[in-house]
């Protein structure tokens, strides 16, 4: 029953993830809250995260995202887009311990990173130039 719980709650998820590429914010929520009330998955809130972090509310985002992280400490992606989310703000300091923790839970980096805007603020600093490498 668990394995097809889980299954369940990770369909809901990709259902989700499809509705954040056609920018259908609140459609994804929706499909990423009714996958947590089956199993929480940390995909889930970080889904959410990203679903907040789309429209400029990066407190909820943050939140959503630690969310996922008490579930599963080691999730990088959560760890990135907390990094992101600092970086915004221009809070260097913290984008940058955020993204060393991605980066230290497998977070791939390299082109994809160098080229995010969010991490913009971070481009002139050695520990990220560090980071890349």
């Amino acid at each position: 029953a668990e394995q097809k719980q889980e299954r369940e709650a990770r369909a809901l998820i990709a259902d989700g993830a499809n509705y954040l590429k056609e920018g259908r914010f609140e459609k994804a929520r929706g499909q990423f809250e009714a996958s947590l009330k089956v199993v929480p998955l940390p995909e889930a809130y970080n889904g959410i995260g990203v679903t907040h972090y789309a429209r400029n509310e990066l407190a909820l985002a943050r939140d959503a995202y630690q969310q996922a992280l008490q579930l599963h400490p080691d999730f990088a992606d959560a760890y990135y887009n907390l990094a992101c989310s600092y970086a915004l703000e221009g809070k260097k300091s913290l984008a940058l311990k955020y993204l060393s923790l991605a980066v230290r839970n497998g977070y791939k980096t390299g082109a994809e990173v160098a080229d995010d805007h969010d991490l913009d603020s971070l481009h002139d600093d050695p520990t990220f130039k560090a980071l890349l490498k």
